[in-house]
């Protein structure tokens, strides 16, 4: 039985098994993802990432959530991947290219001295074409949807993976079975990650997510990006907002031209090794 070693990281609660091993199995990956992130019998975690060669960027990232299911993008998981290249000595620039199943994405780590003090990527632009998201309406800004008993009016997009974002007037409410309701809509023919999203001021959104693959989890960048976006293209806020999550904040900026740009923390919990993987 061969060990594995591996590093557990996290952004803004949202934590990661990370692993870099050369002969990566990936017929193992779903399979491995499910047990290593069990949080009784295994690491522990909301993913798992291997970081690995690419002939198109500097590294390539693939990620698969704790049920074993694939996620083409994941922006805590990115933040966490860039910081974790730069920190382990993979690359040993500040600005590097990330390959992932959603495209080439750029990250840049800010130092002061050798400390990470956060992570800045550029996830690309908000796609809103119905059969990208995918999205079985065409009506992607304030649908109005039924789901566990309640009335809400969507607005729906892919930065990555596919999101719906809900206007909320609190989040001091049990959203957890209308998260569940939603993610698996009619209308979500991939399923959707969810957004519930309190409107603070035109630059402060508070947000709870339900994400797929996952269910709740402390914080979702890809999550924050579409909440961020949705709020500006329907006139709620700005275009440069801090996202407040449970598990802390993300900075958003929807730029002139059409990218966003992320910014927030990446820290390393622990490392280790398990024979678990063969």
């Amino acid at each position: 039985m061969k060990s594995v070693n591996f590093e557990k990281w996290q952004g803004l609660g949202n934590d990661f098994i990370i692993l870099s091993t050369i002969d990566f199995p990936k017929e193992k990956f779903s399979e491995w993802s499910k047990v290593l992130c069990d949080r009784r019998f295994g690491i522990g975690g909301d993913g798992l990432v291997w970081i690995g060669p690419s002939d198109k960027a500097d590294f390539r990232m693939i990620i698969c959530n704790s049920d074993g299911s694939t996620a083409s993008m994941c922006g805590n998981g990115l933040r966490c991947a860039v910081a974790y290249a730069h920190t382990t000595g993979k690359i040993s620039k500040s600005e590097m290219t990330i390959e992932t199943d959603a495209g080439i994405k750029m990250g840049k780590v800010h130092l002061e001295g050798d400390k990470i003090t956060g992570v800045t990527i550029n996830m690309g632009k908000p796609i809103w074409e119905p059969d990208l998201i995918p999205f079985a309406s065409d009506k992607v800004k304030d649908l109005t949807v039924e789901a566990a008993g309640q009335t809400f009016e969507l607005t729906t997009m892919n930065t990555g993976v596919p999101h719906t974002v809900a206007f909320m007037d609190s989040l001091e409410w049990d959203w957890h079975k209308a998260g569940e309701e939603l993610m698996t809509h009619a209308l979500f023919p991939a399923q959707t990650n969810v957004n519930f999203i309190k409107v603070v001021s035109p630059e402060h959104l508070l947000m709870r997510v339900w994400e797929r693959g996952a269910g709740p989890t402390m914080a979702c960048g890809t999550g924050a990006c579409a909440s961020a976006v949705a709020a500006a293209a329907t006139g709620r806020a700005n275009r440069k907002v801090t996202v407040s999550l449970e598990g802390g904040d993300l900075v958003i900026e929807w730029d002139n031209n059409d990218d966003i740009w992320m910014t927030g923390a990446a820290e390393k919990s622990f490392i280790g090794s398990t024979e678990l993987c063969k």
